[in-house]
């Protein structure tokens, strides 16, 4: 089992590393696409997508590194993926508009912007959330992920309030 300072590190490593990502990740796809011709609003709503869900989960892991998450925090987080999923399907829809223009890679770029959206949330919401959810995976053991079950948790106490992290 790992010591609670890997673990922290680990946190902090996810918080941060998805932080970044925020910004980093639909600016570099912006210019690139912008560099190469008008930005459509398929596209913007694509990068918008993933913002917000890499925004959503750096939320989720800033807050875990002080223990406790609420479950009004839980709520924030889910919250902050229905508008990302939301927003991959507007984008996907102007996408799909776009390609009556007769281009067909920006309207690829939307497309995949919105599918990594959308891989992202299901990856937040129902398989990872956890430090070693993908090990869980890899070991053969289906674990629920620790906003579902921090949201179990705040629901059975009724006081917002959950334990320490689950790990195993």
């Amino acid at each position: 089992m790992p010591s609670r300072a890997r673990l922290r590190k680990r946190l902090r490593s996810l918080a941060f590393v998805e932080g970044v990502n925020v910004v980093l990740l639909p600016a570099a796809v912006l210019t690139a696409v912008g560099s190469r011709g008008p930005l459509t609003t398929g596209v913007v709503a694509g990068a918008a997508a993933v913002s917000v869900a890499l925004a959503a989960g750096s939320l989720f892991w800033f807050r875990r590194l002080r223990g406790r998450v609420s479950l009004r925090w839980c709520r924030v987080c889910e919250a902050g993926l229905a508008v990302a999923a939301l927003l991959a399907a507007v984008a996907t829809g102007l996408s799909a508009l776009d390609l009556r223009t007769g281009a067909l890679l920006v309207p690829i770029i939307g497309f995949g912007l919105a599918l990594f959206a959308a891989c992202e949330i299901v990856n937040y919401r129902f398989v990872q959330i956890s430090a070693g959810g993908w090990l869980a995976w890899g070991g053969g053991r289906v674990r629920r992920p620790h906003l579902a079950i921090e949201l179990r948790r705040a629901r059975r106490k009724g006081s917002g309030g959950t334990g320490a992290a689950e790990t195993g």
